[in-house]
């Protein structure tokens, strides 16, 4: 009867038994902007992130993945998808009216809390100004205000559940 639980016990702890698996994204690590016709522009290289080991910079025009034509965000992330992680390619992209090709490997896609921590911990707050809400006067807050105080702010959104 020991034997019987203990392998329960491992079936139902076994992270690759327990549950159905998770599916693998590979990603470059770049933020596009969606709104360009006719192809993908990098509007960020996240540091850190392939693309950035490859050479990629804000400003780039993402034109293929190998022999495939990229025209859109759901194209680049298909192609992305079914060349999987661990697969090398050659991504083609125009910078400055110039066709360049870059090298790398896909890796798997951080998981996001992580990536945003490593973005955001331990560097300066970005520039912000605010309405004061619930306050007689509706006064702005800004940052650049509050160098050198400590202040909390607080925020939520209508679409956030955790809100």
């Amino acid at each position: 009867m020991k034997r019987i639980w203990l392998l329960l016990a491992l079936f139902l702890t076994n992270p690759l038994l327990a549950g159905p698996p998770q599916q693998v994204q590979p990603w470059l690590g770049v933020e596009v902007d969606a709104t360009v016709p006719g192809g993908v522009a990098v509007k960020r290289v996240i540091p850190g992130a392939p693309a950035e080991r490859a050479g990629f910079n804000a400003g780039d025009f993402i034109t293929g993945i190998d022999a495939e034509k990229v025209k859109s965000r759901e194209e680049l992330m298909a192609i992305l998808r079914s060349k999987g992680v661990g697969t090398r390619v050659k991504v083609h992209v125009t910078r400055k009216g110039k066709a360049e090709a870059k090298e790398l490997k896909l890796e798997m896609i951080p998981d996001m809390l992580d990536l945003a921590k490593a973005q955001l911990l331990n560097k300066p707050a970005p520039a912000f100004e605010l309405t004061q809400v619930g306050g007689k006067d509706n006064k702005t807050i800004r940052n650049v205000d509050m160098k050198g105080k400590v202040y909390i702010l607080e925020f939520w959104a209508t679409w956030c559940p955790a809100c």
